[in-house]
């Protein structure tokens, strides 16, 4: 009798353990999963942003107006990493960021 409670005793533990491991598997794939989807969301914005520029590149647009729907739709895809970069105004202060490249390199050339 002592064999029969031992046997049913691990048996019991046994099927305890599975359960927990079969909970653990089944959460690391959903969160794998997850994941998974988030990369593929952010996948869709990129081609999203590469099918619209190449348009915008062909586009029969001025240069300016080109650069300014660009940077618009790159800006909401990857965020500025320098603040004098904004989706508002983007062309504007980039033009004005170039200028002042341009007037530095000149200034620098005629000394």
């Amino acid at each position: 009798m002592g064999d029969l409670k031992e046997s049913r005793s691990q048996l019991q533990e046994y099927t305890d353990n599975l359960e927990h491991k079969v909970a653990e598997r089944t959460e690391a794939l959903e969160r794998s999963q997850d994941l998974l989807q988030e990369q593929v969301r952010k996948r869709n914005r990129e081609l999203r942003l590469y099918n619209t520029l190449t348009e915008l590149i062909t586009a029969t647009d001025s240069l300016e107006t080109i650069l300014h729907k660009a940077i618009v739709e790159v800006l909401q895809v990857v965020p500025a990493k320098r603040r004098h970069l904004s989706a508002r105004h983007p062309v504007g202060m980039l033009s004005a960021e170039m200028r002042r490249a341009s007037d530095r390199a000149s200034a620098k050339n005629s000394h």
